[in-house]
């Protein structure tokens, strides 16, 4: 009776080890078609977030996936110093599988036999048995270098690497290594729903650890969680935003509530996902200021979205579908106050969106100057005199920056650039001729340009 509880017990582990080697098959399966779809299809990862039948949901998946494009070129070239030659584009995946495979030695300390024989068991996932040779060599190769993975100073494209050296030239290492550093979770707390206090109370009687922010309203996870599981999710008591783009909320706030005593007739053009309109929506109801707001938006599917986070939440905002370049959706009646968050190459958000690296093209930054202008050009037509108009982007390249608002000003007569005074507490704000750029030198915050222009009452 006893031999047989312990066959029974012994089949069972066994069992459960199987089901586990499986399962761990099957995650490295899911992470090499996401990095697939991404790399060969141009697929944005945030697009594979939000789907449902292409892995990243589990915490392995998130890991391998984001680890190896954040260490893209320097796993690329560990890769090119133990093979004869160059792996051939129609067998990409196989290239990629090899590199979540050096990724696992090097940077997630998996066991090297494990990481090896659990890569290699892939190859036939992928219909590629012929590799299986190819990525056990390679990988015990790479298993057995002392690569010091501490000397990594930065991991980015030979383009956009001189491009921050230009311009940036004090400050261009501190973000190429802030680029490698993964991206701490900021909340904001929506004050209109929970004090500070008690919301943190919240979060330390769910022995969450967290640590301030220099706002009042946002705080610092020391760990990301998954959101809907924190305390208040379902009851819109916080939301999701990286540091950054908190600090210009409160930028633009701070102008707003220098003309408290006038009308505020708010537009949020280029609006979804919705999270600065609603930071600008909690401040406003915060400090009784009385507001009509309005978001313009071009795509259905991000006006859905952006409903769904106004709904849980408790905002309450008309939505307009249309194009900020174009005039169609206009009623004719002028904003005193116009956000323009304009779509941009995002190069600031690296750390947080790896993948930018990697499919950005130096040739499309003149595209996303001229539907920039566009933008600016026409939205400032909606704008009345001694109104305020606050454009961002999440880019720090010149050419959707200063430059850009530069020749905004040259090309409008009625425009005056108005200078900020930097948050306190607030250590990576540079201030330019025409706005200001928020570095990611630490792991608080991306990089962000912002610029405010005031229209002259001719």
């Amino acid at each position: 009776m006893v031999m047989k509880m312990l066959y029974l017990s012994t089949k069972s582990w066994l069992q459960i080890m199987q089901n586990s080697k499986t399962e761990k098959s099957d995650l490295l399966f899911l992470s090499n078609r996401s990095l697939k779809k991404i790399l060969v299809q141009g697929v944005n990862i945030n697009s594979l977030l939000s789907m449902n039948d292409l892995g990243l949901k589990a915490p392995i998946q998130k890991e391998i996936v984001f680890g190896v494009l954040r260490y893209f070129f320097f796993l690329d070239s560990n890769l090119s110093r133990y093979l004869k030659q160059d792996i051939k584009n129609k067998d990409t995946d196989v290239k990629l599988l090899i590199l979540m495979g050096i990724y696992e030695i090097k940077f997630m300390r998996t066991p090297a036999y494990a990481a090896i024989n659990e890569t290699v068991d892939v190859c036939h996932r992928l219909g590629k048995t012929w590799a299986k040779g190819l990525v056990n060599a390679v990988l015990r190769k790479a298993a057995a270098s002392e690569t010091k993975l501490e000397n990594i100073e930065e991991d980015l494209p030979g383009w956009l690497s001189k491009k921050l050296d230009t311009n940036f030239p004090d400050h261009c290492q501190m973000i190429k290594k802030a680029f490698l550093i993964k991206p701490e979770m900021a909340l904001r707390i929506n004050r209109n729903k929970i004090s500070p206090a008690d919301y943190k109370d919240k979060l330390e009687k769910a022995a969450i650890s967290f640590r301030p922010s220099p706002f009042e309203d946002a705080i610092l996870l020391d760990e990301p969680k998954p959101s809907s599981g924190l305390p208040g999710w379902h009851d819109g008591e916080f939301s999701v935003q990286d540091l950054g783009a908190i600090t210009l909320g409160h930028l633009f706030f701070a102008q707003i509530n220098k003309g408290r005593d006038k009308e505020v007739k708010l537009l949020d053009a280029c609006s979804a996902p919705g999270g600065k309109l609603f930071h600008l929506m909690e401040l406003l109801a915060f400090h009784r200021i009385n507001s009509s707001i309005s978001a313009l938006e071009i795509s259905k599917q991000r006006i859905k979205t952006m409903c769904d986070l106004g709904k849980r939440l408790d905002h309450k905002v008309p939505v307009i579908q249309g194009d900020a370049s174009a005039s169609e959706w206009w009623d004719e009646k002028p904003f005193t106050h116009i956000l323009v968050d304009a779509p941009c190459s995002s190069s600031g958000t690296i750390r947080r969106n790896p993948d930018i690296k990697l499919v950005l093209k130096e040739e499309s930054l003149p595209l996303f100057q001229k539907k920039q202008l566009d933008i600016l050009t026409n939205l400032w037509k909606k704008l009345c005199p001694g109104g305020l108009m606050f454009y961002s982007t999440c880019s720090l390249f010149d050419e959707e920056n200063d430059l850009l608002i530069h020749k905004f000003v040259n090309e409008e007569k009625d425009a005056e650039i108005l200078k900020f005074t930097a948050p306190e507490n607030v250590g990576n704000v540079l201030l330019t001729d025409y706005g200001c750029n928020l570095l990611p030198f630490d792991k608080m915050s991306d990089g962000f340009y912002c610029s405010l222009i005031s229209k002259k009452a001719i």
